[in-house]
């Protein structure tokens, strides 16, 4: 289930930052599962999803930072 949900959320912001932006570029590293949510970096950008996964409340927490062109 681990590696579904990080799957899902690589392809999900992969999309979602190219329609937000598509002038920009991004890098994206690979998603990882965290038992507790952890701040951002400096300079950094967080955006919430919530919902349910099997029934079971899931919250996905994802940094990013917009790299120069």
């Amino acid at each position: 289930m681990e590696d579904a949900l990080c799957e899902f959320t690589n392809m999900v912001m992969g999309r979602t930052l190219t329609i937000l932006d598509p002038d920009s570029r991004f890098e994206m590293e690979v998603p990882t599962m965290l038992r507790e949510p952890t701040p951002a970096a400096a300079g950094m950008e967080t955006l919430i999803l919530e919902g349910l996964l099997e029934e079971e409340p899931c919250r996905v927490l994802l940094h990013f930072q917009r790299s120069a062109a």
